[in-house]
């Protein structure tokens, strides 16, 4: 017996030393380490070694850069009984060498298992949820229950932020209290509904560090914020969402009570004249009949929400979101239409109200294994209108009139997938893609000319197999039209390239060849031809050699440019 017991205190002792180098939150199931162990070996050994070698030639560079550089770069990593991982690497070139080796980490974290127990001990993250406690790291401790019913419950406790006391002489440092806090979160899921609560509070110690002078505008906080939520599914295909979050957040807890001396939740968090309230809701209901489906989604976040539990939040807005899907000629084809609405300054107290709609189209088509087709378009619109502040008041013969300022953005793309023939000798495929963006400013009802821009980009693609001897053939041509306010450009680049497998598929030869020709405002600037082949060669499944060579050549009215890179490179992975 008393051999049991000191096996156990053996894996536990080692489990706290294996923390130093596992991943954080990284499970360990206590259950089974004495068979892990047994499993794995003690240690393990893998990494890679490359070296390579590129010379530069050509009037391109204009003596700016070295004609030949080389480099030799290596990795190991040593793996203990499968937890532990140190890493190990090196680099050596013509202009100096560094190297790297394992250090102790700055963030610890382990997170022991055992059965459907999970600790989380040290630096941990964990979501309860969005209005909350959602990703906040602090270093603490933290346990999640997961038996087998519906019940789930999870909880934590420790330090969201450490003291740093306030230094005059550098102000990049930034001063803080120190904040401790605990949260928890209960979930009860069956298969038609669920629901669930959290609950988190944070609270900073005044004492963590030297009285602050009001100028600097840095107070101890407190916050209380707690949510709860649920799901139904009905049997129809109806399922309805929803949740619900608030937040008291005291931003000066040293100031005083209000009169009416009521507290929220007394001994937790006090009612100051300093504690702000704010609420947040969401919900949705989505129906789904057959192959169609349609959903609402509506959430709203009062102004200034915010929780200790988060670095940052999104509020003071408003979305109402609708997506359909629905399935066509027999399923060949889906279409999804999606719609979003959102707009902010609720309380309208803002000198300015930002309101955005945004649309979007899906459509997937295949009527046969050989052709498919995608296409999707979507519309972005940006509403600003400013009011006019306080200047009635002082020029009172002046005639404000408020902005109404429109930014609009689309984007629209087609990709289209045809095999032309496809046998055991020979493939012929055929591709197609078409981009469109365009940006516009309004103001009023007005667009300026100028203040708008066009990007067309279209591609065409053909592919010649040869199935047998590993062989392919490609021919492409690529277009590219972009007028930005009275500008316009274009890029036309045809190209051409083929690859192959020899010996045994162990030697890898490819080429390309490429040739732009652009224009400004109609007026031919620059041509670029580009060629480029390559080989890679496999030896004994863990060495390759590899050899390219890219050339470019310049032509302009202003200058005429060669440009030659060779580079040969080894790579052995171990």
């Amino acid at each position: 017996m008393k051999q049991k017991y000191l096996k156990w205190i053996f894996y536990a002792s080692l489990l706290v030393r294996l923390g130093e180098a596992v991943n954080a939150q990284t499970a360990i199931d206590i259950e089974n380490i004495p068979n892990t162990f047994k499993a794995s070996k003690w240690l393990r050994v893998n990494g890679n070694v490359s070296a390579s070698a590129i010379y530069t030639g050509g009037n391109a560079a204009n003596n700016l850069r070295s004609p030949f550089i080389w480099n030799l770069n290596g990795s190991v990593n040593a793996n203990i009984l499968g937890q532990i991982n140190l890493p190990f690497s090196f680099s050596i070139t013509d202009a100096g060498t560094n190297y790297t080796h394992p250090v102790a980490p700055t963030r610890l974290s382990i997170a022991p298992k055992y059965k459907w127990i999970t600790a989380y001990i040290g630096d941990v993250g964990v979501t309860y949820s969005p209005y909350t406690l959602n990703g906040h790291l602090f270093r603490g401790i933290g346990i999640q229950l997961s038996p087998a019913g519906p019940l789930q419950f999870s909880a934590m406790y420790g330090r969201f932020q450490k003291a740093v006391p306030y230094d005059s002489l550098n102000k990049s440092i930034v001063t803080a209290y120190k904040r401790m806090g605990y949260g928890a979160n209960i979930e009860f899921r069956k298969e038609k509904y669920s629901i669930g609560a959290s609950i988190f509070h944070a609270k900073d110690d005044p004492n963590s560090i030297a009285t602050l002078s009001d100028s600097i505008a840095i107070y101890p906080k407190q916050n209380l914020a707690a949510s709860i939520h649920g799901a139904v599914k009905f049997n129809n295909g109806l399922e309805l969402t929803a949740e619900y979050g608030t937040s008291a957040l005291t931003a000066d807890t040293r100031a005083e009570n209000n009169s009416d001396g009521k507290t929220v939740l007394k001994g937790i968090i006090p009612n100051k004249a300093s504690t702000n309230y704010f609420h947040a809701v969401k919900a949705g209901i989505n129906y789904t009949y057959k192959t169609s489906s349609i959903g609402v989604g509506y959430e709203r976040v009062d102004p200034n929400y915010q929780t200790l539990g988060a670095y940052y939040f999104v509020n003071d807005l408003e979305n109402i979101t609708i997506n359909l899907a629905q399935s066509l000629l027999k399923e060949k084809a889906r279409v999804n239409v999606n719609l979003g609405f959102q707009k902010d300054n609720l309380d309208d107290n803002k000198a300015s109200t930002n309101k955005r709609a945004v649309g979007s189209v899906n459509l997937n088509y295949t009527p046969n294994e050989k052709l498919m087709i995608d296409a999707s378009y979507s519309n972005f619109q940006t509403y600003m209108n400013i009011k006019p502040q306080g200047i009635q008041d002082t020029i009172q013969l002046q005639p404000v009139d408020t902005l109404s300022f429109t930014q609009i953005a689309q984007n629209a793309n087609v990709n289209i997938n045809y095999i032309l023939n496809r046998n055991t000798q020979h493939s012929h495929t055929l591709s197609f893609m078409f981009s469109f963006q365009d940006a516009a400013d309004k103001q009023g009802d007005v667009l300026k000319r100028g203040d708008g821009s066009q990007f067309y980009n279209a591609m065409l693609n053909y592919t010649l197999g040869f199935i047998p001897k590993h062989i392919n053939l490609t021919a492409g041509f690529n277009m590219s039209y972009n007028t930005i306010g009275r500008n316009d450009f274009m890029v036309l680049a045809p190209r051409v390239g083929i690859a192959t497998l020899l010996w045994n598929n162990k030697l890898n030869l490819n080429g390309a060849a490429s040739y732009n020709i652009s224009t400004a405002t109609g007026i031919q600037q620059i041509n670029i031809l580009n060629i480029r082949t390559q080989a890679a060669y496999t030896l004994f499944k863990k060495h390759q050699l590899g050899l390219s060579v890219n050339t470019q050549l310049k032509n302009s009215s202003a200058i005429n440019t060669t440009d030659i890179i060779t580079m040969l490179n080894y790579n052995y992975a171990f």
